[in-house]
Parts: C-alpha cells; sequence; structure tokens
C-alpha cells in the first residue's frame, strides 16, 4: 500500500489495500502498476477495474503456469498501453524476452540494426530515439536500466513469450539468435576480445536455445555455439565447450546435411577439444571425418584441408604413429606453402610440428633445420617478444639439447623463459622435447 500510494501521490487507501490485496504483495506487480499510473495518469481505483476485467480476460484464455497471474495481467495493461505509442518500445521489450536475464548491452542494437524489424532498427539508428524507446519500458517498469544496457525480470520474459502466437515467437527467436552470432567477436579464441564475449555468453547460450526449442534458424544456431565453443576451449572450460560444440553437431546436420563444409569445421574443433581431453582415438575419428568432408568439398589443395592435415599430423606425433605423423605434416606444408608462400605466420606451425617427429625419430640436424625456420617466420610475423616465439625457442632448445649443444640450447631457454616471465605467475617444468603444436580453432 506504501508504494503504491508514495509512488501515484494517492491518498484513496481503500484502492491502494484492495491492489495490494489483488497482487499479491508482489513486488514486480507492484512496480508496475504504479509505473503504469504515472505514465498515463489514472487513479489507483480506475487502474483496479481495468486490472480486474483484464485478469478475467486472461484466466478465460487459459492461466499461464509459468508465472504468476498477476504479472501477466499487469504486463498486459502495461503493453497494450505502451503499443499505440511507441511500437520500437514493444519490439525490444520482444527481443529482450528471447535474452538471458542478465544486463544487455544496448550496442547491441546499433551494431547489427539490419538483424532488426523496422521500428525499433530506426530507433537504435537515433541515440535519442533509443534512449526514449528504452525510457517508455523504464517507466513502465517493464525494464531496469543498468549501465549501457537493460535487464528484463524472469517474469517478465515469461510473459512476453507466452502472449506471442507460435509462429511469431520461432521468428523472434530466429531474429535473436542471428543478432547475437553477428556480434560475438572473432576470433573468439583472442583473448583481447574475451571482456566482450564473456558479456555476451549467457545472451549466447539463452537465445541458441530458444532457437532450439523452436526449430528455428538452425544454421545460425550452429554456427552460435560453435563460436561459443572455441571462446569456451581458450577459457579451459572444456567440458562446456564439448557440450556446445555436440550441440551444434546435431543442429548443423539438420540444417546443412552430414557433408558440408560447415560440418567439417565444427568435427576439426571437437577433434582438437577430444585431444585436450586426452581422448586421442576419439579426435583421430573426427579429423579424419573433417578432411574427408573437405577434400570432397574443395578439392584436395584448399588451406583448409592443410590446417586438418596439420592437426591430424599433430595428434599422430602425440599417439606414436611417427611415420604416419610425418607424412601428413609435410603433406600440410607443401600445402601451406602452395597457398600463402614460404614465409606466412600460418605456415610456421607445420614445420614446428614436423620438427618434432624428426626429433623423434632421431634425426635431429634434420629437426632443428625445421625449428629454426619456424622460430625465423614467427619473430618476422610476430616481433621478436611474441609468446609464440617462447614456444619456438622452445622448442629448438630441445633440439639443440638432443644435439649436445649445450651453451646455445641454454641461450634459447634463457630467452624464452624472459618471454614468458612477465606474462605468467609461476613456472611448470616441461620436457625437453619438442612440443607438438595445434592450429587454430575455427569459428565458421
Amino acid at each position: 500500500m506504501a508504494l503504491l500510494l508514495g509512488r501515484t501521490n494517492s491518498t484513496d487507501r481503500a484502492a491502494a489495500a484492495e491492489l495490494a490485496r489483488e497482487l499479491e504483495g508482489l513486488p514486480l506487480a507492484l512496480a508496475q502498476v504504479a509505473g503504469y499510473c504515472e505514465q498515463t495518469g489514472l487513479s489507483l481505483a480506475e487502474y483496479l477495474g481495468a486490472y480486474r476485467r483484464r485478469h478475467q480476460e486472461l484466466l478465460a484464455e487459459g492461466q499461464p503456469v509459468d508465472y504468476p497471474a498477476t504479472v501477466a495481467t499487469t504486463w498486459q495493461l502495461s503493453v497494450d498501453q505502451l503499443a499505440s505509442r511507441s511500437p520500437a518500445a514493444v519490439q525490444l521489450l520482444r527481443l529482450a524476452a528471447f535474452l538471458a536475464p542478465e544486463r544487455i548491452p544496448l550496442d547491441l542494437l546499433t551494431a547489427y540494426p539490419q538483424q532488426l524489424p523496422e521500428e525499433l532498427a530506426g530507433a537504435a539508428a537515433d541515440e535519442a530515439a533509443l534512449e526514449a524507446t528504452v525510457g517508455a519500458l523504464v517507466g513502465l517498469s517493464l525494464v531496469t536500466r543498468e549501465r549501457g544496457g537493460l535487464r528484463l525480470h524472469r517474469l517478465v520474459q515469461a510473459a512476453t513469450q507466452a502472449s506471442l502466437p507460435t509462429d511469431q515467437g520461432a521468428r523472434w527467436a530466429e531474429r535473436v539468435v542471428r543478432l547475437i552470432w553477428g556480434a560475438f567477436p572473432i576470433p573468439p579464441q583472442d583473448p583481447r576480445v574475451w571482456p566482450q564475449a564473456a558479456g555476451l555468453l549467457p545472451h549466447a547460450l539463452t537465445a541458441a536455445d530458444h532457437a532450439d526449442a523452436r526449430q528455428a534458424a538452425l544454421a545460425a544456431t550452429g554456427g552460435l555455439r560453435n563460436q561459443v565453443a572455441v571462446y569456451l576451449m581458450s577459457r579451459g572450460e572444456l567440458i562446456a565447450a564439448r557440450e556446445q560444440l555436440e550441440r551444434a553437431l546435431r543442429t548443423s546436420k539438420v540444417a546443412y546435411g552430414p557433408d558440408h563444409p560447415n560440418i567439417a569445421s565444427i568435427l576439426g574443433n571437437l577433434g582438437g577439444l577430444l585431444r585436450e581431453l586426452g581422448g586421442l582415438r576419439a579426435a583421430r575419428q573426427q579429423l579424419e571425418r573433417a578432411l574427408r568432408i573437405q577434400e570432397a568439398a574443395y578439392g584436395p589443395d584448399h588451406p583448409d584441408v592443410a590446417s586438418t592435415r596439420g592437426n591430424l599430423g599433430s595428434l599422430l606425433l602425440a599417439l606414436g604413429e611417427l611415420p604416419a605423423a610425418r607424412q601428413q605434416l609435410e603433406h600440410s606444408l607443401r600445402l601451406f606453402e602452395a597457398s600463402y608462400g614460404p614465409d606466412h605466420p600460418e605456415v610456421a606451425i607445420a614445420p614446428s610440428n614436423l620438427g618434432a617427429v624428426l626429433f623423434q625419430l632421431g634425426d635431429l640436424p634434420a629437426a632443428r633445420a625445421r625449428m629454426e625456420r619456424a622460430l625465423r617466420i614467427g619473430e618476422v610475423a610476430y616481433g621478436s617478444d611474441h609468446p609464440n616465439v617462447a614456444v619456438d625457442l622452445g622448442n629448438l632448445a630441445g633440439v639443440l639439447l638432443g644435439l649436445g649443444e649445450l651453451p646455445a640450447a641454454r641461450e634459447a631457454l634463457e630467452h624464452a623463459l624472459r618471454l614468458k616471465r612477465p606474462r605468467t605467475a609461476a613456472t611448470t617444468p616441461t620436457s625437453p622435447a619438442p612440443q607438438p603444436t595445434s592450429a587454430s580453432s575455427s569459428a565458421n
């Protein structure tokens, strides 16, 4: 009663008491009533009459079970009042209903207006219009404002979704998943984009779940889950990443069929993840399947084929199948050189891994030549103080140690340590043997 009377400057205690009883004291519903009365100038007694009429209509239609009927009624009255004066605000409410009940950054709307309906896209293109659109929702207590964004209560989300016919719900789910897919940063494994990706992660997962439930935008949903998985892998959240990749694979197979190149991208990422989890043989199956799809789709000389062959060769090295690993890595290196030239950064991974195989095979002079080449390419491409250079130096040191060139090995390791020390709080003992390196995960 105090909230209703205070917010509306009313003295009608009887109407406030009746409304508080009808709303069962639910804070969200009380706030929406007060906001509505503030916006429209309606008295508490007039709102009580409107509430009772609308409440009976909703009950006649079938009372929702996922949220209190009190919220459904107050929400519907507010939306009815809003629809005539701000269609963009209603559209923003519906868009937010298919996102997570977390802070929704407003720059999400300005980044991809082509995914928005016309009225909301127009509002997003004008700062003052967007502020007025958000303000209309805030004024009716349908959303709360947060720094640079807004938040929608779970119950309001449920009411909004339930109000939409099935076909409209599917269209909104598709629109939202495409919006998040376009906004999710590329490449998601780059630490520089992790803050942005972290802010979008709950919205990405929620949007994908809504789209899956409605069988909407299957290709976009699979693509978004793949991007999310690459981000999670880069953060070391391997179990969560595996779930997203497996769901992406199922959805994308329905969207594209089993032999599309996008399926190969997901399989490649899944293979890399399974390797990290210790499932080397399962990882091999995924990579070999990805390779067959890519060769059939692109031909044998495509850069994606080179990358998958390189990852397969690195995996075979970990399995101890050295001749097969050498064959895949030499093939990968030839394809990379033909596609990019001899000194491109993409080329550096193959000679490094090939050097590791040659080391294991006992051909140390050949291993040294490959490691030195990888180091030269890395220094030119990234600069002499890049973390990738530290990895190449460590691998070269292992070969030099095997060759008995102890001063040179020490120099390489000390250089690598100088590059790593500012970035890590602790050191981890490593084997002197060169370690294989995987190509980057694909977010395609």
